[in-house]
């Protein structure tokens, strides 16, 4: 009788072994793969299951819904992506510009066609002048309307502040703004330097050290027209001595097109 109930025992145990092999079995895994196609200096990286991936970003996961969440190289986060795996895929975390959030597609749009040249019927500045057209892509550094400020090298080299434009938007400027250049020993000058003000409280943007932001030089070389567009943007730099905005650091570059 004693070894009767033993074996059904291990006919039991051996039955419900094999069943939990069998749904083992039955769950299927695929390889995620995930493109880096945003505008981040420093790569993004992925979380999921609590595990960080920072780069090589394929992942293995079981079929069904998943959540896989994005975050900057500080650990803020960016977004989440929920997926429903159904197979081995690969996706492109694609962010068009630095503004916009980043969506996963599984493949890349084409580039768009350029832009329509805004200087080919532009009369040419005055003799010693400059006409320049301005704005900026910064509204997700918390500005909206900023006062540029412009800096020109005096006779020692040192720059020092020239002229301010204020009321830069998000918009072209639909008139050309007409600036005398800096003259230096009968030398009309090209190199500049930007800074920038909140035009609504008048804080000028700061640097993770303490100081107030200026960009690199820029030139504005002199042409036949003397006719310029500037556009500011951004990029995450890490670097300290760059823009500080919550706790990371940008570079802002003057994007040039001349006449």
């Amino acid at each position: 009788m004693k070894n009767m109930l033993l074996r059904l025992l291990v006919l039991l145990f051996c039955m419900t072994a094999c069943k939990k092999t069998e749904e083992t079995a039955r769950v299927r895994f695929a390889q995620t793969e995930f493109v880096n196609a945003t505008k981040y200096a420093i790569t993004p990286y992925i979380l999921y299951k609590g595990k960080k991936y920072s780069g090589g970003w394929v992942l293995t996961s079981e079929y069904g819904d998943k959540s896989f969440e994005l975050y900057k190289s500080n650990g803020e986060k960016i977004t989440d992506f929920k997926l429903t795996i159904a197979g081995s895929q690969k996706y492109y975390i694609y962010q068009p510009d630095s503004t916009t959030v980043p969506v996963l597609l599984t493949e890349l749009p084409p580039p768009p066609p350029p832009p329509a040249n805004p200087l080919e019927n532009v009369t040419p500045a005055p003799d010693g002048y400059m006409k320049i057209k301005i704005k900026h892509d910064l509204a997700l550094l918390g500005f909206e309307k900023i006062d540029v400020q412009v800096w020109a090298p005096n006779v020692k080299g040192v720059y020092e502040l020239f002229t301010t434009i204020p009321n830069v938007t998000t918009t072209l400027s639909s008139d050309f703004i007409v600036i005398q250049r800096p003259v230096v020993n009968g030398t009309q000058q090209q190199n500049f330097k930007f800074s920038f003000l909140n035009s609504v409280t008048k804080a000028p943007a700061m640097t993770g050290d303490g100081l107030i932001y200026q960009t690199y030089v820029n030139t504005l070389t002199r042409t036949s027209y003397n006719v310029y567009i500037v556009s500011f943007s951004f990029f995450e730099s890490g670097l300290p001595e760059d823009f500080e905005y919550k706790g990371l650091f940008y570079e802002i570059d003057a994007d040039l097109t001349s006449k």
